[in-house]
């Protein structure tokens, strides 16, 4: 009699853990495409010519801010709705350039600030956001989508996370799960590069999920919203110093009609997109003319500092800064002329698709098997309980 009154409630948990999960994962994934679908209308829009409406719609979320270069630079004298007015759109676009506002995250100044950073342009780091001291945290994730916003595929993963608990627990005790750890950790920093992201720590894991090798592989078998990376060319930073898709982190969303795996992220098609349809859009970008210095700095300072990085980009094949100022007027003009050269070649330089599917790293990441998330179904719930009405 114990031991079936012991595999009955057994059974219940396990029946209760995997309602629990079932739901966590649909609301993860819904919160992606909620999060991502505005910036694909956009693009969508900005592919047609229609700048102007792509650029007017509000509320304006989230934007690649690369992406919203362009489009400012496009519109030119053209007047945009900007903060309950108009102003022209090259104003706007200067004072971004000025500030080097195009290099680091951009969000809500009521809730956000961003993480300093001395050796990062205009001192901040890139890609981590740091949330405000007595302020509520759901009105802070939820800002992204209320207000301009400037962040990386990677950090939707946080963002998504935030309102998944907040559609499943509520505001209030998201709040108090915020600001305990808060407490704890000293600040949150969102992002996913260091120790202080630890609402990452609390909801995702690690995952032993092995990526194939080639786009004619068999998917591996993942969970609803697992992560999955594909990378772009090896030369994609080379060409695109400055681009936005040096790869891709994407969410896996079930199948198609056809029982193709699909996959969702911030800058495809919110309904999803097979791997195939992801290199196909990760070729184009590469296929592009890539953004040049000045067309995402202004100043001495910050022009210089991007352009450092592109001659050390050419000359030595890595990413770090390996030229100051002082080593680039000492060059010869013949040294500069074939860096010019150099240069433009890669510029010009464009991909079939049977040369883009060719190489052997499209799912790794700088030569090295990237770490994969998913959703820590058994953290959530030991830091959260069970919602009070579980579906």
């Amino acid at each position: 009699m114990i031991g079936w009154l012991k595999f009955s409630t057994y059974s219940r948990i396990f029946v209760l853990m995997d309602r629990l999960e079932a739901l966590y994962r649909h609301t993860y994934i819904e919160a992606i495409r909620e999060l991502t679908a505005p910036f694909h209308e956009r693009d969508m829009l900005i592919k047609e010519g229609k700048l102007l409406e792509a650029i007017s719609k509000k509320p304006s979320g989230i934007w690649y801010a690369n992406r919203y270069a362009e489009v400012l630079k496009a519109l030119g004298s053209t007047k945009i709705p900007v903060n309950g007015g108009v102003r022209a759109a090259h104003e706007l676009y200067q004072r971004f350039k000025e500030t080097g506002q195009f290099f680091f995250p951009f969000a809500s100044n009521k809730y956000w600030e961003n993480v300093e950073s001395p050796s990062c342009i205009a001192g901040k780091h890139p890609v981590l956001l740091r949330l405000k001291r007595d302020v509520s945290a759901t009105e802070a994730f939820k800002s992204f989508s209320q207000q301009l916003s400037f962040v990386e595929c990677n950090t939707i993963m946080d963002i998504a996370a935030a309102w998944m608990l907040i559609k499943i627990y509520g505001g209030e005790k998201f709040d108090t799960f915020i600001n305990r750890y808060t407490f704890m950790h000293g600040s949150l920093e969102i992002g996913g590069c260091n120790d202080k992201d630890f609402l990452r720590a609390y909801t995702m894991k690690e995952s032993s999920i092995q990526p194939q090798i080639r786009l004619e592989d068999p998917c591996p078998p993942l969970s609803l919203g697992h992560q999955y990376y594909v990378s772009n060319f090896e030369g994609y930073w080379k060409k695109h110093p400055h681009g936005q898709d040096r790869g891709c982190n994407l969410f896996y969303a079930g199948v198609n009609a056809t029982n193709e795996p699909i996959f969702i992220a911030l800058g495809l098609d919110p309904k999803g997109a097979t791997l195939s349809q992801v290199f196909e859009h990760l070729r184009e970008s590469h296929n592009q003319l890539p953004l040049e210095s000045s067309d995402l700095a202004a100043g001495k300072s910050l022009l210089s500092a991007r352009h450092i990085t592109c001659i050390a980009n050419v000359t030595n094949g890595k990413r770090s800064i390996e030229l100051t100022a002082e080593d680039i007027d000492a060059l010869s003009s013949d040294v500069r002329l074939d860096i010019e050269q150099r240069l433009k070649k890669i510029r010009q330089h464009t991909l079939t698709r049977e040369e883009f599917l060719s190489r052997g790293d499209l799912f790794k990441i700088l030569g090295r098997a990237k770490t994969l998330i998913d959703l820590d179904i058994v953290s959530i719930h030991a830091a959260f309980g069970c919602p009070s009405e579980p579906k």
